[in-house]
Order: C-alpha cells, then sequence, then structure tokens
C-alpha cells in the first residue's frame, strides 16, 4: 500500500511539473466565471485577479523558466502584446521553483520591469505583468495541469478559453 502512494505521489509530480501536458478536448464549453485569486507580482506586490479585469479581454499565460516551450513561446507573445496591448491584456503566472529563479530569468530576459514599459533594442513596450504562484495553487484552480498554457478571460470575467494558441489571441483581437 505505502508503495501504491508512493508511486501514486511520483506520478502526479512528474505530471504537474512537465511541460506541454495539454488536455487533448476540443469540444468548446460553456463560459465559466474565472475563479478570483491574489497574487504578489515579482516585486512583492498583492495582485488581485478582479482588480484587473476590465475594459478588454485578458489573457493568463502560465509557464516557468525551465519549461523549453515556455521559454520559446514567451518571445512570440510578448510580440503579439506589444503590437497590441490597447485590445488585450497579459498577465503571466509564474510556476517557477522559487520567487528568486522567476525574478533571475525575468531580470535576464528584460521582460519584467519595474517600470510601465519594458525596452529591448531601443523600443518600449507595455508592461508585462508577472505573477509567482508559489506551490502552483492558481494554476491548479485553474486546471492546469500542463505548461504553457493560456486561459482567455473576457470583460466580464468569464473564462472564455483554456488551452489557448497564440491564434486563438490573434483572432480575439481582430
Amino acid at each position: 500500500m505505502i508503495r501504491f502512494l508512493i508511486a501514486l505521489i511520483i506520478s502526479g509530480f512528474i505530471l504537474f511539473t512537465s511541460c506541454d501536458v495539454q488536455p487533448s478536448s476540443t469540444t468548446s464549453q460553456p463560459a465559466t466565471k474565472a475563479p478570483d485569486f491574489t497574487l504578489k507580482d515579482l516585486s512583492g506586490n498583492e495582485v488581485k485577479l478582479s482588480d484587473i479585469i476590465g475594459s478588454k479581454p485578458l489573457v493568463l499565460n502560465f509557464w516557468a523558466s525551465w519549461c523549453p516551450s515556455c521559454v520559446e513561446k514567451m518571445p512570440k507573445l510578448i510580440n503579439l502584446y506589444n503590437q497590441s496591448s490597447d485590445k488585450f491584456t497579459l498577465v503571466g503566472i509564474n510556476l517557477d521553483r522559487s520567487l528568486e529563479s522567476a525574478q533571475s530569468y525575468t531580470r535576464k530576459n528584460n521582460i519584467n520591469p519595474a517600470k510601465a514599459g519594458w525596452e529591448r533594442n531601443g523600443i518600449v513596450g507595455p508592461l508585462y505583468l508577472n505573477l509567482y504562484d508559489e506551490g502552483g495553487k492558481v494554476a491548479r484552480l485553474y486546471g492546469v495541469y500542463g505548461i504553457p498554457a493560456l486561459i482567455i478571460i473576457n470583460q466580464t470575467g468569464e473564462i472564455i478559453k483554456r488551452n489557448a494558441s497564440l491564434d486563438d489571441i490573434k483572432n480575439l483581437i481582430k
């Protein structure tokens, strides 16, 4: 019995920490209210989801610096956001094993400066807010068990797309 429980725990840990494990459901589901949460940004300031939802759709990007697929998708997502930040809000939900790791990665890649915008090659972009999800509580709340994962929330706070793609975001902002 103990071996079974240990195997079950290890299997669950491997599943949660692996990249690119996404549900294969392609059926559309009715919009559901996005669960509210409060997380700290990478500077330690508390941010509440209900305070962010507003005049434009919100995209939650669940990611980690140790996930190769997340790192590969990040520049494309940020580029899309830089071109269309007036049409949607982008919020990263970081699942790194430590806050320091998340801070280090975003600092090295200049994607979460403390100012309202960031600069790369002389181009200043909109602030890409990153929140730290210690222990993955919000990820579990949203049913995210593989990353990267994009979730689109409309202006009234309803989840309209789980496991969204960059094309889904492009269609949203047309």
